[in-house]
């Protein structure tokens, strides 16, 4: 029961109208668990884990839409992707092009050596949703002093990046400046003059699968440290506390921020597009209970 946007027909008054999509069955699971015990006196540890998982497949569309298919990408200005809802596939599936390769998997090779790009924008590229998604937090307590620390990963689903696409097509990027001084540029199994490669690769309306990252990444989301003063009489309790948010990275595969998003919109996930990076913050809290 999505809402889709089509053209209303002639005559109806508007130019467009909303239509429920069609159905989609989601199944997963949602586990929060948590313990906390005493180590020694004085000293105690809470752990916990939380998880997420949900499939989504789409089980049908309305016969109001036009074709088995509804592309919902709303970006005019790159076609490196599209999202594309289709019986049978998932909410979220990504589209576009391929490079073209011979039975051994190389890219092929046009008669100037740049790369042959696949017949067809309707290769599946991936999906923005991740497959899991995993959190632990630990805290620590000794007498008035609290140690938190939360780590949270993401696993699974992709991201593209325009930004990628467009300085690789202008050699702004650090990629093509090594490709320069390398005077060469394998891919895919096929060597490339960097120049003959990446003006075809990249580009506002590149290839695809050049610009299509894993989006796992297991980051330190938030650590603070914390004191609770003694309780004065008529006042209450005092706690003071430096908080950090977004700290590092543990690991992320794709080469910026899979978080950072250049839309809320459902047509726009899963895409960096000159996009504002992600901060880290630092911060104090003042609790006080009376």
């Amino acid at each position: 029961d999505q809402l889709f946007t089509i053209i209303a027909p002639p005559g109806a008054g508007t130019q467009l109208y909303y239509v429920n999509g069609g159905d989609i069955s989601n199944r997963g699971f949602e586990l929060n668990a948590s313990y906390r015990t005493s180590v020694i006196n004085g000293f105690s540890w809470e752990t916990g884990i939380n998880s997420s998982k949900n499939t989504n497949k789409v089980i049908k569309l309305s016969d109001k839409l036009d074709g088995d298919q509804v592309v919902i990408s709303a970006m005019s200005q790159t076609k490196i992707y599209q999202l594309v809802v289709k019986k049978d596939g998932a909410y979220g599936d990504m589209y576009g092009t391929i490079f073209k390769r011979d039975d051994a998997g190389n890219i092929v090779k046009d008669a100037n050596g740049r790369p042959v790009v696949a017949a067809g924008q309707d290769h599946y590229l991936g999906n923005a949703n991740p497959k899991l998604l995993l959190g632990w937090s630990n805290t620590f307590f000794y007498k008035g002093v609290s140690l938190k620390l939360l780590v949270d990963g993401r696993f699974g689903g992709q991201v593209a990046s325009v930004t990628d696409a467009l300085l690789d097509q202008k050699g702004l990027s650090q990629r093509t400046a090594d490709a320069r001084d390398a005077n060469a540029v394998t891919v895919g199994g096929t060597t490339f003059n960097p120049k003959d490669f990446y003006t075809v690769a990249g580009g506002s309306n590149p290839i695809g699968e050049q610009y299509i990252y894993d989006a796992t990444n297991v980051r330190l989301r938030e650590a603070s440290l914390g004191y609770t003063f003694p309780k004065i009489k008529k006042v209450g309790t005092i706690t003071f506390s430096v908080v950090g948010r977004n700290l590092f990275f543990f690991m992320n595969k794709a080469p910026f921020d899979p978080d950072s998003s250049i839309s809320t919109g459902n047509g726009l996930q899963g895409l960096n597009a000159f996009n504002m990076p992600t901060t880290r913050s630092i911060g104090f809290n003042l609790n006080l209970k009376f």
